[in-house]
Formats: C-alpha cells, sequence, structure tokens
C-alpha cells in the first residue's frame, strides 16, 4: 500500500510529485488570496478560507504557537481543466517481474481511494459522490463508491472515494505522458518534478479527476484532492 498526501508537514509521500497535468499555483503563498481565475485555469494548489483565517491568526505568534499542521490540498471547479497524476508501481528489489507500458492494469494495480480535505463545507459545495468523474487507465467515469469505514468520514459525511481498477484499464509511463503534445503543452508538474524524460522510465496508473457538475462554479463550493492511496499486487496476475 502506497500513499501521497498534499497535508503539510510531509515527512516523505508529496502528491504533487505525481501530478502530470491540470493543475496550478504549487509555488504560490497558500495564506494569499486565490482568485477565480486560478480556479479556472487549473485545480489550484490552496487552502480553504477557514484555514487561511486560522494561519493568519496563528503567525501572530513565534512559531505559531507550535501548530504546525496544515490542510493544503487541490481545489477544482467545473472550469477546472481535469486533474491528471500518475501512480508509480513501486517494486521491490527483489520483484522478478517488471510493470511494461500497455500492459493491463490490473494485473499490477489493486485498487485506489482519493480522499477530499476533512473540513466543514456549505450546502451547496462538492459532493464528491455526485459531482466528479474519475478516469483510471484511460477509461473514462470509472466505477467508485463512498467509504463509509472509521477514519473515513468527517461530521458524518463521507470524504474518501475507493474504486477497483477498471478491466480495461492500462499501463502508461512517465516518458510516454512526456511523448503526448497535449501532455506537454498542459503539464506543470510530472512525477519528477520536472518534464525532462527519465532515463530509468517510470511506469504506472494514469488517474484523472473532472468535476462534472456545472454548478459548482465558485471558490467556495470546489472539489477538494487531499490524499491518494494506492494497492498493488505484489505477485501480478499475468
Amino acid at each position: 500500500v502506497h500513499c501521497r498526501t498534499t497535508f503539510q508537514p510531509i515527512v516523505s509521500g508529496d502528491l504533487s510529485e505525481l501530478v502530470v497535468s491540470g493543475t496550478i499555483a504549487e509555488d504560490l503563498d497558500v495564506t494569499l488570496p486565490k482568485s477565480q481565475m486560478y480556479y479556472n485555469q487549473g485545480w489550484t494548489f490552496d487552502l480553504s478560507e477557514e484555514e487561511k483565517q486560522t494561519r493568519r491568526k496563528l503567525d501572530l505568534y513565534p512559531e505559531g504557537l507550535g501548530f504546525i499542521d496544515s490542510k493544503e490540498a487541490y481545489y477544482g471547479i467545473y472550469e477546472s481543466p481535469p486533474m491528471q497524476f500518475l501512480l508509480p508501481y513501486e517494486a521491490k528489489a527483489d520483484d522478478k517481474l517488471s510493470p511494461q507500458v500497455g500492459q493491463n492494469a490490473n494485473a499490477w494495480f489493486q485498487s485506489i481511494v482519493i480522499c477530499q480535505v476533512n473540513e466543514k463545507r456549505d450546502a451547496d459545495a462538492c459532493n464528491m459522490d455526485k459531482d466528479v468523474c474519475f478516469a483510471v487507465g484511460g477509461v473514462a467515469n470509472a466505477t467508485f463508491s463512498m467509504m463509509k469505514e472509521t477514519g473515513t468520514l468527517y461530521l458524518g459525511k463521507s470524504v474518501c472515494a475507493k474504486m477497483e481498477i477498471p478491466p480495461d484499464a492500462t499501463l502508461t509511463s512517465h516518458n510516454t505522458l512526456l511523448g503526448s503534445t497535449a501532455s506537454m503543452s498542459n503539464a506543470t508538474n510530472t512525477t519528477t518534478g520536472s518534464n525532462q524524460r527519465l532515463a530509468h522510465d517510470q511506469v504506472g496508473l494514469l488517474v484523472e479527476v473532472k468535476v462534472i457538475n456545472p454548478h459548482i462554479a465558485h471558490i467556495r463550493q470546489a472539489c477538494s484532492i487531499s490524499h491518494v492511496v494506492w494497492e498493488e499486487h505484489r505477485s501480478p496476475s499475468l
């Protein structure tokens, strides 16, 4: 099982390192206001307004009174382009087989969990269950369900979506995505934080997130992505 997050502090496993395209503002101060313009250009690396107000108050005190955790996330609205990230297959040194581009993804990956920020929202804010769709390994509208297990609820509401790997989903790679004209023109990040080809290519599973409800049009309604967890098959069923 592997995990990436946007919440701070990150000891290891930064979600932004997996992003291929569709995001913006990773290099900006998250406490600064972000206009609708940012959200129209991409899923915006940001804090909720409530979190920003809390951070500003804490910043008035030495070392923020010791509070170092922070709920950064990627926020998107209907106008935001799809956010894409590549989940790498993280092979172990003693693995006898290695994944290849074009192979069936569910031979190597078992499931994916994608979570939004656990925060209080208005009634008309994004509902991941209805307002978001996922594409996995090139398969659009991947089936998912909202989790109900302990630790996946906030104020009684589900914050994490779980999906099995579609039967027709296929693997791709870092270098393959860079070879795509569309990916190169839209990329803001890659699995290495640059748009350079890798000497040792990283094969993985491409996931795309899109807001599909046109009524999610304002920043205060935005959908969010803060954690991604995926489970791999250690003995691929090829």
